[in-house]
């Protein structure tokens, strides 16, 4: 989804002068340890370790994502739950037509002479998604802007090192920040950007943006090689009608590997809907904003509800747009970055 062109209508708006060098210079006054709220330990693995190693973390410490760490003590990038999954369709399209006992022994798998768990962490890296998220770590003391005008671009997470340990500064922690400001920007300054309505920002329940979507029968791995394909972390979950009905998202897939035993991966094959009823019932609590709702109130819906995106539809329930975290955070830049994006 394109930012700049959601958005053009609003670059000529003085507002957004005023409000993006607000938000500018509160994010320049803070540290990236400031925003660190997660004390949850951070786990690595190297370049070097295999597909086996990764589901095994993951299901262990009950994580969907990991730093991979290169001979040079260097992070090469992110691996999620999702890449690991879409690399194994890519790699061993047989995969698909496997049955619940075969999918559950994936990790030891071999499949057509190829020894499954024997993949590495570089050879997904190599096809992955997240190939392009920074891989040059920030120092806790930095500036948060530097991070936030990364996330402003589509990125998700940044690793952070300092002399003693490696942490993840995500998007959501920066969007946390900005809405909580703004809420109490907006109250003070009536003339404040984020009091606009969507519709300012060439949002419309009318006039349909492109949605990505799935149907709710159709596999997860439908679902993930589309996800994979169009670089998202979210899609529409629609019925035969079209009326949407879920959201699945990369976050989702994370539930395949919460578990010691491999229960989670016998349910790949099942449809979008029965997996997300089985692992992710609140996924059909879609969460919907409104094009006559003001910005700001729709950040703090995003807040509320810890979501990475909102959706729009329109009279008939059917998915008209969607409105990211990136969509917002690009925003809050200066009109200068906001341009240059």
């Amino acid at each position: 989804y394109n930012s700049v062109q959601k958005f053009t209508m609003a670059l000529s708006n003085p507002q957004l002068h005023q409000t993006g060098k607000l938000c500018q210079d509160l994010l320049h006054s803070m540290t990236i340890k400031s925003a660190l709220v997660s004390q949850v330990h951070t786990y690595t693995l190297s370049t070097d370790s295999t597909i086996a190693s990764a589901i095994a973390v993951m299901q262990d410490k009950h994580i969907h994502q990991l730093p991979i760490i290169d001979e040079k003590d260097q992070c090469s990038g992110f691996v999620t739950a999702l890449d690991v999954i879409a690399y194994l369709v890519k790699t061993v399209p047989k995969i698909k037509t496997m049955s619940k006992e075969e999918l559950a022994s994936i990790k030891d798998l071999q499949v057509d002479g190829l020894d499954v768990s024997r993949l590495k962490m570089s050879d997904v890296l190599s096809v992955s998604r997240n190939r392009r998220q920074p891989v040059i770590p920030f120092s806790d003391g930095e500036s948060l802007n530097e991070a936030a005008n990364l996330f402003a671009r589509g990125f998700h997470r940044v690793l952070v090192k300092n002399s003693s340990e490696i942490r993840i500064l995500s998007q959501s922690d920066v969007f946390r920040i900005l809405t909580d400001y703004l809420s109490d920007v907006c109250l003070e300054k009536e003339d404040c950007f984020a009091n606009n309505l969507l519709t300012s920002f060439g949002y419309s329940d009318d006039k349909p943006h492109r949605v990505h979507s799935v149907n709710a029968n159709s596999s997860v791995f439908d679902a993930i090689e589309l996800l994979s394909d169009i670089g998202a972390r979210g899609v529409a979950v629609v019925s035969d009608s079209g009326r949407m009905v879920a959201n699945f998202s990369a976050t989702d897939l994370s539930h395949i590997f919460m578990h010691s035993s491999s229960e989670g991966l016998r349910h790949l094959g099942d449809s979008v809907q029965q997996y997300l009823q089985a692992f992710s019932p609140r996924s059909f609590d879609v969460v919907l904003g409104s094009v006559k709702s003001s910005l700001i109130g729709n950040m703090k819906i995003l807040r509320d509800n810890h979501a990475h995106r909102i959706w729009i539809t329109d009279v008939k329930d059917l998915p008209v747009a969607v409105v990211t975290l990136t969509d917002v955070l690009a925003m809050c830049l200066s009109p200068q970055d906001f341009q240059n994006l």
